[in-house]
């Protein structure tokens, strides 16, 4: 039986791996959940990065 603290040290270094695969073929164009199929005409009206970002500099409040 694995550990809690064995799960959570893989499961720890996986992440990182699998969310920098995920940005690499949603910049590339092809699906981050199924790399085989390109990417869906929608998703960039729901994942705009750039106007994410902008949003994020406009709700800072200022001190």
């Amino acid at each position: 039986m694995i550990t809690f603290d064995e799960f959570a040290d893989a499961y720890a270094a996986a992440v990182p791996k699998i969310l920098a695969k995920m940005k690499y073929l949603e910049r590339i164009g092809r699906d981050p959940f199924d790399q085989n199929k390109p990417l869906p005409k929608w998703w960039h009206k729901v994942n705009n990065l750039k106007e994410r970002r902008k949003q994020n500099r406009s709700n800072k409040i200022p001190f």
